[in-house]
């Protein structure tokens, strides 16, 4: 928030201005200017219009700065702290993209006064030059250890407070404004100031229904707007042009919750979703006519479907399984993402991944013109790479390490081949987990089987597709006289430095890097088989047999 310019004392503090869009409105100086610079009328009009506002220990009141423009008559207004007043743990402060609204907020620890004061400027009748008016008044924070939505400011809580300043208590409007701090036994008032006899607050109407949302993925401001109606009522209704009448625009405040973020944005906010499940948010629903209630919106919170695809796979889903009512649907299409990676067609959606993620909105138009959509995440990703098998070696691939590091315990992984059968190679799932290829000894050599590996975290709603080659090769022996060995190229087609792999003994690791590092023994081992492990972590083993000596010799 930058500096504003106005015709106040350098004693006052500003805490917020109705054109701020901030979550806070952080305290500054105002920049004095002599009124007869700028063509105001060189006094002040003090007016008294806001009386005590009491607020119980940790707990909050709202002000609606649009309603008090019309309340004053004023425009461009502002609410001042003075600098000699102690605030006593009491801020004022704006909400993410709603304008106009400023909390008064009371600490949990401190009780106490803090003064005031609305300022802004008045154009009277055909009179061009404005007039600065100002508004003094305190906010009173008083003792409370309950649950501070539930407080209610009793009658002799107000004597108390008379007692106590009988010096701002003199008129029968001070008394009034103090008195309608007191809430009756049904209601807490929230909203301290009478800004228009004539306007109602909007109330609950008690729906049940939960508004949808997806984890991560931002609901705006104007997509909640769409959907009070439904949860709040107003019974309001204003003359605009002509002989039409509107119902107040009623917006809603998030109260700060552990399950949900809000962000700014060109809309006004957005709601992100933090996690799944259902919620019953806490709100501030206002009509920016001073009406002011506080209630709950129901919402459903759940993980939006994620493919993590690499480049030669594809995924196909029938959306009728996303949809409620899916018999009463009359199509689907596209409604956000780069159609060019998804094609719908009758029920089904087919997704193949860019080279960047991508988020895809689809939507199902049901035959009474009502819609509802679905959210797909489409993100490229290759963890298995292609690899090698010995012939009489087995290899065991760790599914849950390589596709999904934090995999919930409702994951289940298929693997299906893209190519014909390879005589002498064999795969499955083991174990629910573990992906086993096995060679005979007389496979067939230089075969590659082409498999398509599948892993559907059923919890998170991830869906993972990798394709995978497995080609068989012949033993590549290296004989230095005391040792034989075999090359780590002959098993990864990829690069492989020496410290992501370890072997068991006696057997050895020994070379640079790469291809320069060699799997030995001694040439007097006997029989047995090497164990070689990729990552230290169960990821890629190998279990390949030797026996010594006899092992054929490199010319």
């Amino acid at each position: 928030m930058g500096k504003e310019q106005k015709t106040c004392s350098t004693k006052n503090k500003i805490v917020g201005a109705i054109a701020s869009t901030a979550m806070i409105a952080v305290p500054f100086l105002t920049v004095p200017v002599a009124a007869n610079e700028i063509g105001f009328h060189p006094y002040p009009e003090e007016v008294d219009k806001i009386q005590t506002i009491i607020v119980p220990q940790n707990g909050s009141k709202y002000i609606d700065l649009t309603a008090l423009e019309s309340f004053y008559g004023t425009s461009n207004l502002s609410i001042i702290q003075a600098e000699n007043t102690n605030p006593n743990g009491i801020t004022i402060a704006g909400f993410t993209g709603v304008n106009g609204i400023y909390q008064i907020k009371a600490s949990a620890n401190a009780v106490g006064k803090a003064t005031f004061t609305v300022t802004g400027i008045r154009y009277s009748g055909e009179s061009e030059t404005p007039t600065n008016i100002t508004d003094t008044f305190d906010v009173m924070v008083v003792a409370n250890t309950g649950d501070a939505d539930e407080f209610k400011y009793d009658i002799t809580n107000a004597l108390t407070a008379m007692m106590v300043f009988p010096e701002q208590y003199q008129t029968n409007d001070q008394v009034k404004g103090l008195l309608r701090n007191v809430s009756p036994k049904t209601v807490v008032e929230n909203s301290p100031i009478n800004y228009d006899g004539h306007n109602t607050a909007p109330f609950p109407i008690g729906n049940e229904e939960r508004i949808h949302g997806f984890v991560g993925q931002g609901i705006s401001k104007y997509s909640i707007r769409d959907s009070l109606r439904n949860y709040f009522s107003d019974a309001d209704v204003r003359p605009v042009e002509g002989e039409y009448y509107e119902h107040d625009e009623l917006d809603a405040i998030f109260v700060e919750n552990e399950n949900i973020r809000i962000e700014e944005d060109y809309e006004g906010y957005k709601l992100i979703p933090l996690q799944s499940g259902d919620f019953d948010l806490d709100v501030v629903v206002v009509d920016h006519h001073g009406g002011i209630t506080k209630g709950k919106i129901p919402f459903h919170f759940e993980n939006a479907e994620k493919f993590y695809l690499d480049d030669e796979s594809t995924i196909k889903v029938d959306l009728r399984d996303y949809f409620p009512n899916a018999h009463e649907i009359a199509n689907f299409y596209v409604q956000e993402g780069n159609s060019s990676f998804v094609n719908i067609s009758d029920n089904e959606a087919t997704f193949k991944p860019d080279t960047v993620p991508h988020t895809y909105t689809i939507v199902a138009a049901y035959m009474n013109d009502n819609t509802d959509y679905y959210t797909f995440s489409v993100i490229p990703k290759d963890s298995l790479h292609n690899i090698s098998l010995l012939t009489s070696s087995e290899l065991d691939l760790n599914l849950p390490s390589l596709l999904l590091p934090n995999p919930s315990p409702n994951v289940t992984y298929s693997v299906y081949s893209n190519t014909e059968h390879v005589n002498g190679l064999t795969y499955g799932i083991e174990s629910s987990q573990d992906l086993i290829f096995e060679a005979v000894n007389d496979a067939m050599i230089n075969s590659i089987l082409d498999v398509t590996v599948t892993a559907k975290d059923l919890t998170n709603h991830i869906t993972i597709k990798d394709n995978l080659q497995v080609k068989v090769v012949p033993y590549v022996f290296e004989n230095y006289s005391q040792t034989v060995g075999i090359r780590t190229t002959e098993l990864f087609n990829f690069g492989i430095n020496k410290n992501e792999i370890e072997v068991t003994s006696p057997f050895a690791l020994s070379g640079m890097f790469g291809s320069y590092s060699t799997v030995s023994a001694p040439a007097n081992s006997g029989t047995g088989t090497v164990v070689i492990t990729l990552n230290y972590k169960d990821e890629i083993i190998y279990k390949i047999p030797f026996t010594y000596p006899n092992q054929p010799s490199l010319d």
